[in-house]
């Protein structure tokens, strides 16, 4: 197959196929997997034809670029997602906090109702023995 002169030159490789699974393969890893990317740009520039390099050269630059919006959003996602984190973290112990101050209040309430009974039982203990006093026959 003849490749000189024709306008698919640049879509042949020397041994008659045609390089667009490799470039098509690029494009691919340079969105999904930006350094396999990168590295099939650098085989894709290397093989002969025009069309090849140069599809190969914008598949390193989509992968740079993807590598390069990695690296600078990393941080922020990591930052994002531990803040995040941090957060669910935080209230979770605020509602554990709040059930415990319920729980403690739950039995404080217990506990004043109880002393108040108490109490009551005491005046009224105390009530009988001043009655009893008052009514027992030596008068004291």
């Amino acid at each position: 197959m003849s490749t000189g002169g024709s306008a698919n030159a640049g879509l042949v490789s020397q041994d008659g196929q045609r390089p667009v699974t490799l470039i098509v393969l690029g494009y691919l890893a340079a969105v999904l997997m930006p350094l396999v990317g990168l590295l099939v740009g650098l085989i894709a520039v290397s093989r002969p034809g025009s069309w090849t390099r140069k599809q190969g050269a914008l598949i390193i630059a989509l992968s740079t670029v993807l590598i390069t919006l990695g690296i600078g959003l990393a941080p922020m996602l990591a930052d994002s997602y531990f803040a995040g984190k941090a957060q669910r973290e935080l209230n979770a112990v605020s509602q554990e906090t709040r059930r415990a101050d319920q729980e403690s209040d739950r039995k404080l309430q217990a506990e004043d109702a109880k002393l108040h009974e108490e109490e009551r039982a005491t005046e009224v203990r105390i009530a009988q023995l001043r009655s009893r006093r008052r009514t027992s026959p030596d008068g004291s």
